[in-house]
């Protein structure tokens, strides 16, 4: 197997071989100087790696810790560090580094890396592959908050690996300087090139380390509605069947962002958890009968219009409530008026099957979405700016991947408004973002001071399957009221249907909430004779039964890993009364 880390760095092991190759980076006063994510200079120290990438195509998460996203990035870039074994990750035999942060001068990168012909690939995979510089914060990945990767893309030498052919001329030498190399650039988003810099990235740290990170502060006040039902949705064109809309309850959330920095961002968790208005809501007379992709669903007469909840008139989403059990929710694509004796039908992107009979509810409710949720001009809020690095942003996940939002204040070219933070979506477009009901945002606060917005919307009733997969999930939660560790169903004690469980906190799948003090982590202990089995943090210093209290607040969403297993959905429960 190869190790996804080794020593820090490479000392004299053997003499160097006679076919060997060098990578030699010049400190001079010049050179571009390491700065951390605040602007501080990085006095001296750290690591640095020198290597090379199959793929830039990877994904930085500031979500979780410096060693988890280089592990992730070794294996989504194909990342092969210079002098050691492409299979292994051991040291190759005669390979030495003496690459550092030096400290005069301070701040710039210098040293020398070689590597050698004797091992199994040694130097040779690395023949004219283009040099990536890793620099870390620290001694080790493991004890680095901070990181970047960098490379040339024009220098006057290309930052090219010289090719191993006999020890002659095998060697190369680079520099930082602007002059030398007039565009460098980060990798991935791991890092910036502001002038003069290379500039770190702060990622979460291990649970112990301490993190500036705010809790987004949440109330939640509800407002009940007078009279028995929802008005009937005006656009109905026909006869509803079961047409009172049923009185959940509505009310407004308020949601407390702390102030951060333009060095240092702070970032919130939150989650809008009260949904739309139902649109619909009736009895499902047919279910197709595929296993396996799309469902088409009937109901009785002709209560919508074709397409009435999808494509021009927005994201909708339907919700199939079983008789007993919990609902479960899909996109819809797709909507069919009926035509008699035909009733009309509507289409999710999942399969449903499993999950409906014929008798059972069908509720359909728009998406909430970015500009919704934030203002359609920024009602919340947030840091606008013409520049996506000097405002807001909100971070949508899927997953454990993101993307990037802000709210852009305009220009000749670009009317103002919400956009991605690379320009890929048309005006307007961001707006129509989906947030779904499992998915949690991360807010990236550069504003210094605090900020409060209200969100209103409904209350959503009954119990609700959310989807989890491998990895990193950035939950959400649709409940109305606070859950606690033990009562959220996060933990069944089958893996099929909830967390992995264990006597190791590295092992089991881990829950990370956040604090205004940093993230801490929760598992699900299996059990020995000095501890019952039950929710413990990872660092086991609260007593049997009190980390079962630790609140999931509404409004907010945090980070669920899930380590093994195959992926399963979390059956969230609803508050029983209102």
């Amino acid at each position: 197997m190869k190790h996804l880390f080794a020593s820090a760095a490479l000392g004299l092991l053997l003499p160097a071989a006679a076919h060997a190759a060098s990578v030699t980076f010049s400190a001079v006063p010049t050179a571009r100087t390491v700065v951390a994510a605040d602007g501080v200079t990085v006095l001296s120290g750290g690591t640095v790696w020198v290597g090379t990438l199959s793929s830039t195509s990877f994904t930085y998460n500031p979500l979780t810790s410096v060693s988890d996203n280089v592990n992730n990035i070794i294996a989504q870039g194909g990342w092969e560090r210079f002098g050691y074994d492409t299979v292994t990750g051991d040291p190759n035999p005669g390979a030495s580094s003496n690459l550092a942060i030096r400290t005069s001068p301070q701040g710039r990168i210098g040293g020398t890396a070689t590597d050698n012909n004797s091992g199994t690939t040694a130097a040779d995979y690395f023949n004219n592959a283009t040099i990536y510089l890793w620099v870390f914060n620290g001694a080790t990945p493991e004890t680095s908050t901070e990181f970047g990767i960098f490379t040339a893309t024009s220098a006057g030498t290309p930052w090219l690996f010289p090719v191993n052919a006999g020890g002659v001329g095998d060697t190369v030498t680079l520099s930082t300087t602007t002059s030398a190399a007039p565009v460098i650039t980060a990798v991935g988003g791991v890092g910036s090139t502001p002038a003069g810099q290379l500039r770190l990235v702060s990622a979460v740290p291990e649970p112990s380390a301490p993190l500036l990170l705010g809790l987004a502060a949440v109330g939640l006040t509800f407002m009940r509605r007078r009279g028995r039902a929802l008005a009937a949705v005006a656009a109905l064109a026909g006869p509803l069947h079961a047409t009172e809309l049923s009185n959940n309850p509505v009310g407004y959330l308020t949601v407390t962002l702390p102030g951060g920095s333009q060095q240092s961002p702070r970032l919130s968790l939150i989650s809008p958890t009260l949904v739309r208005p139902l649109s619909w809501q009736g009895t499902i007379t047919a279910v197709s009968a595929n296993t396996s992709g799309p469902t088409t669903f009937s109901v009785a007469g002709n209560p919508w219009t074709d397409g009435q909840f999808n494509g021009v008139n927005g994201s909708y989403y339907a919700e199939v409530v079983p008789r007993t059990g919990s609902g479960v929710v899909s996109d819809i694509t797709g909507t069919t008026e009926g035509v008699a004796p035909d009733g009309s039908s509507l289409t999710t992107f999942d399969n449903l099957a499993a999950f409906a009979s014929v008798g059972d509810e069908l509720r359909v409710r728009k998406h909430v979405t970015l500009g919704g949720f934030f203002g359609e001009t920024n009602a919340a809020g947030l840091l606008a700016s013409d520049d996506p690095s000097t405002a807001d942003e909100v971070l949508v996940y899927d997953g454990g991947t993101f993307t990037s939002y802000f709210y852009y204040t305009g220009d000749e070219v670009f009317a103002a408004g919400w956009y991605d933070t690379n320009f890929t979506l048309a005006p307007g477009e961001a707006a129509k973002v989906v947030i779904a009901p499992n998915q949690g945002l991360v807010v990236k606060r550069r504003g210094t001071a605090p900020l409060s917005f209200r969100y209103t919307g409904a209350a959503k009733t009954g119990d609700t399957l959310l989807p989890v997969v491998n990895g990193s999930n950035v939950l959400g939660t649709v409940s109305s009221a606070s859950l606690t560790l033990g009562t959220s169903g996060l933990h069944t004690g089958d893996a099929s249907t909830g967390v992995n469980g264990g006597e190791d906190p590295s092992v089991a799948d881990e829950i990370v909430l956040y604090t205004a003090s940093g993230p801490v982590s929760y598992f699900y202990y299996t059990g020995a004779p000095d501890f019952p089995a039950g929710w413990y943090d990872s660092a086991f210093t609260l007593a049997p039964g009190e980390a079962d209290n630790i609140r999931i607040e509404p409004g907010s969403s945090f980070v669920l890993k899930r380590k093994s297993g195959a992926p399963f959905n979390w059956t969230q429960p609803a508050p029983k009364v209102f």
